[in-house]
């Protein structure tokens, strides 16, 4: 017997079975041939096993294709490893209505919970739900799969689960008071905090993913919290695959009571508005600090059980009007956990956001629900309550969502953690800058990658968003690609984190300054660097995006040695009404414009750093200066802005005019183009000029060295 009925086939048992189709198939084929077309019947026999035995092979192969495509998403355990890992399941972490959840070591050391679904009748299903759901899903606000396992038992198959482990538990443990405890709790800022994160993670879930998934199952056991106190959706073992044309779907009741939608019981079927209604749910939790709150007229909680016949619709309508009364009036703050009012640390404006945004999904009607998590994620972050609680309109378009600064559509938010552990702890160091230092990190997928660390920076939420926005939506082969960001909060500052690609052919300093054995003798290679970089500041130009960091350590080059822009983590926007932006600026000495330490800064500021840069490239040294009569007067912490400006006139006066430019290049060059050299260094000087006005802007520079 193959196999029991209803039980896996092991994968050995599988793998051998497949060698020995093999085997008979080839051997009668064989056998076919060598006997001629004469002997009838033995043709007729050997088609006819051929032929169930192929069946045979198909039926089995299918049957048991979706696990074996199951076990390849992410790492296969062995049922003994977890045993051992999880003290033969002794130490408990929690448990639910279809699963116990283990905490683990595996031999590495690394800390995993290990999550054993426990009803049999449902258990494959839910088993492969789980992992279908979120085997393939990548975002730093839902849970990251390690692994599974299949086991037999005396009694049927086993499901196991694998998972990081976040020491800090669930949601509910820090927003409901425990009976007999004075723990910690979750203060005001992080509670906002998660009820973004948790809608940033179902937004991905219903559009960002290969087919749209419905969690079906959103409360606070479900949401766990990192080192950080950041929101980690879990637990897709009610979870729901649709594809991307289907509007709803027909599926068997599931779900906790309480977070549950009122269509559920419709013949409609089921959607993502499901979801959205049980995230307004979750709101009202962080929002009172108490599960199940169902206030009547008066403001009195009149909550009852599910087991003693739960709240009525009218009643919840009731709490509901209550609640949107208050909303107009102001006057929520007495309503929220108490223990966030004796802190003193609440922000009204964000009260009144969230209560307004819980109101909107937990309307009655699935299609007064918000239509989009991602318009709520923008909602949240801008917070655009003020001036609209008294007239109580809808905020939240039906149409399709459009907003490009959802980042998620560009590049994934990562965890710290994750970032600590692919940095080997920020242990490599690749090279340092002003603005912070910059790490060679290596992801979970294998993926090498350049993490720059900012610190301290000033950006508050909602700049830091619109900033990373920004740098996300660049798209131009000549300017690194944002793989992602991270914004780390410590006791005292705010760590700005940016992923880059990794390019291990450095960054343009080491090929154009003489060290460590490292440059480019190749004169066009230096050209077409000098075009490649005006193209990408061209590009930021239009996008209105001032680079203001352009220098040799913040042009990479990959593997063909195209340049690539980097370092666009401190560039700034500029207004669609604006044509200059009045702030000061970190640059670095020597190539920052004049106008820039007066605070005036525009893109020509740009282009100055630009002409800099085509200097260096000519040189094949930094900080060159002359002085008036032709000598050396280089420094080896650079020369005043005055000297610089001195020495470009010369440059102009006495070098270029007298066709002298091929005596100063770099010696180390060989077939240099005397009209290519030539164009470079008039660019170069014309972007110079200490009038802000007299210097091209970045399409004219393009139009110059491409007529050369």
């Amino acid at each position: 017997m193959l196999a029991l009925k209803g039980h896996p086939l092991p994968l050995w048992i599988r793998d051998q079975y497949r060698g020995f189709l093999h085997h008979r198939i080839t051997a009668l084929v064989a056998f076919y041939f060598d006997n001629g077309l004469s002997n009838s019947s033995l043709f007729l026999c050997a088609s006819c096993i051929t032929g169930i035995l192929f069946l045979l092979y198909v039926f089995l192969n299918k049957k048991y294709n979706n696990r074996r495509k199951v076990a390849i998403v992410n790492g296969k355990f062995h049922y003994e490893d977890l045993k051992k890992a999880t003290n033969n399941f002794r130490d408990k972490l929690g448990s639910g209505g279809s699963a116990l959840v283990f905490k683990g070591i595996l031999d590495d050391g690394t800390a995993v919970a290990v999550k054993r679904v426990e009803r049999l009748e449902h258990g494959n299903r839910e088993f492969v739900a789980e992992i279908n759901a979120i085997g393939n899903v990548d975002h730093a606000h839902l849970v990251c799969l390690r692994g599974s396992c299949c086991h037999m038992t005396e009694i049927g198959e086993a499901f196991f689960i694998v998972y990081d482990l976040f020491p800090n538990g669930s949601l509910d443990n820090w927003i409901f008071p425990k009976a007999g405890q004075n723990g910690g709790y979750l203060s005001w800022k992080q509670r906002y905090r998660v009820a973004i994160e948790v809608a940033k993670a179902l937004g991905h879930l219903h559009h960002d993913c290969r087919q749209q998934i419905l969690h079906l199952d959103i409360k606070p056991e479900n949401v766990l919290l990192d080192d950080d106190f950041r929101a980690i959706v879990s637990d897709f073992g009610l979870s729901k695959l649709m594809s991307k044309d289907e509007s709803r779907t027909h599926i068997t009741e599931r779900g906790t009571y309480s977070y549950k939608a009122p269509e559920w019981v419709l013949p409609h079927g089921i959607s993502e508005k499901c979801d959205i209604f049980g995230y307004g749910k979750l709101l009202l939790d962080i929002i009172f600090g108490q599960r199940y709150v169902c206030l009547n007229k008066d403001g009195n909680d009149i909550y009852r059980r599910y087991s003693d016949g739960g709240n009525t619709r009218r009643e919840q309508r009731t709490f509901f009007a209550f609640m949107r009364k208050k909303l107009t009036q102001n006057n929520l703050l007495y309503l929220i956990d108490r223990r966030l009012v004796a802190d003193g640390k609440v922000d009204e404006n964000e009260i009144r956001t969230l209560v307004y945004v819980a109101l909107c999904c937990l309307e009655e009607d699935p299609k007064k629900r918000p239509g989009d998590m991602r318009h709520v994620v923008d909602f949240l972050e801008e917070q655009k309550i003020e001036g609209i609680t008294r007239i109580f309109p809808r905020v939240f378009p039906y149409k399709e969502y459009e907003n490009q600064k959802n980042v998620a559509r560009f590049s994934r938010e990562f965890r710290h953690k994750e970032l600590e552990i692919a940095t080997s702890n920020y242990c490599d160091k690749l090279g340092n800058g002003r603005s912070g230092s910059v790490f060679k990190g290596i992801l979970n997928d294998g993926t090498l990658v350049a993490v720059k660390r900012d610190e301290p920076t000033s950006y508050g939420g909602k700049e830091f968003q619109e900033k990373i926005s920004a740098i996300a939506s660049i798209q131009h082969s000549h300017i690194a690609r944002l793989r992602g960001y991270c914004s780390h909060m410590t006791e005292s500052r705010i760590i700005s984190l940016f992923v880059y690609d990794f390019f291990p052919n450095g960054s343009l300093d080491d090929w154009i300054f003489p060290r460590r054995g490292n440059h480019s003798t190749y004169w066009g290679l230096r050209y077409k660097i000098a075009e490649n970089v005006a193209g990408a500041l061209e590009y930021l130009h239009d996008q209105r995006i001032l680079h203001l960091h352009i220098k040799p350590e913040n042009i990479l080059l990959d593997a063909d040695f195209c340049a690539v822009v980097s370092d666009t983590g401190h560039s700034m926007l500029v207004g669609k009404d604006e044509s200059r932006i009045f702030t000061t600026i970190r640059g670095t000495d020597g190539y920052m414009a004049p106008e820039g330490f007066l605070g005036d800064i525009t893109e020509k500021c740009d282009v100055f750093s630009y002409g800099v840069l085509l200097l260096d490239m000519f040189f094949g040294k930094r900080n060159v200066c002359f002085d008036s009569n032709g000598n050396h007067s280089d420094k080896q912490h650079g020369t005043s802005q005055e000297e610089r400006l001195k020495f470009y006139r010369y440059m102009r006066q006495e070098v270029l005019s007298k066709g002298k430019a091929l005596e100063l290049i770099d010696k180390r060059l060989d077939l240099v183009n005397k009209r290519e050299a030539r164009s470079l260094l008039e660019t170069a000087l014309q972007c110079v000029q200490e009038d802000p006005k007299e210097r091209p802007d970045m399409r004219g520079v393009i139009k110059t060295l491409l007529t050369n």
